[in-house]
């Protein structure tokens, strides 16, 4: 999902006004963001469990003792940071393990540190089993057998919620945005433009857009064979 100029600029306000030098960053998943807050002199630690993100990165120059590789849920990090940032990866954690990742986040953090959970987060309950099932078609169709067992995506409230559960205070939506995504785009990604690949995830696409109508999801028809899905997403934020 990529990262659109008002959305950093909205993100760069709220932290400089809330938020001192140590940032860590879980999941490298863009060079945005990074970029971003060095401009501004932070200290800034990237953490992945994949290795080949954090080569990326290091190609592109970041140097090798900011960036930490590993399973957030054993791994030892042994820093303290003035802000956590979660980046489109809230979605794939399980439901079970949702709580124990809100706790490893709060012990990451300074007193008075803040977490700032950037994804998709639905409105309702309804909108999350609509795209849990149209972004379901897309794995099944790539062969991602086990992310169709542990996709989550999570109500806006669910998340909330459980932050002022672990310890959290000041937790609000700081701030509300769409992402744009489509059967091109994920096609382009995933399977590179097969042709019989991407005709089958339209036809599902299709069949799937006669079962719900949301105020909260935006689909335009773009002809020939592409649907163009606007999904609503959040800064969720919450103070140690």
């Amino acid at each position: 999902m990529a990262l659109v100029k008002k959305n950093i600029e909205r993100f760069s306000s709220f932290y400089k006004e809330r938020i001192s030098k140590r940032f860590l960053i879980l999941r490298v998943a863009t060079e945005n963001l990074p970029k971003c807050l060095e401009r501004e002199d932070n200290d800034v630690f990237l953490f992945d469990i994949a290795d080949n993100m954090l080569a990326e990165a290091h190609r592109k120059g970041v140097p090798e003792e900011k960036t930490m590789v590993g399973d957030i849920f054993t791994k030892n990090i042994g820093k303290k940071f003035d802000c956590v940032i979660l980046k489109s990866s809230m979605h794939e954690i399980p439901l079970e393990k949702s709580s124990e990742l809100h706790s490893i986040v709060f012990n990451l953090l300074n007193p008075e540190g803040w977490f700032i959970d950037w994804d998709v987060h639905m409105p309702t309950e309804k909108d999350s089993n609509w795209l849990i099932r149209w972004v379901n078609i897309k794995d099944n169709i790539a062969g991602l057998v086990d992310l169709v067992k542990n996709r989550n995506i999570y109500t806006e409230d669910f998340i909330v919620e459980q932050l002022k559960q672990i310890g959290f205070k000041k937790v609000t939506i700081a701030y509300r945005f769409f992402y744009t995504v489509s059967v091109a785009k994920m096609s382009k990604v995933y399977w590179a433009d097969n042709f019989q690949k991407t005709q089958e995830f339209f036809e599902k696409t299709q069949e799937l857009l006669k079962t719900y109508g949301s105020d909260n999801i935006s689909v335009t028809e773009k002809p020939p064979i592409d649907f163009e899905i606007k999904i609503p997403a959040v800064f969720i934020v919450g103070q140690k």
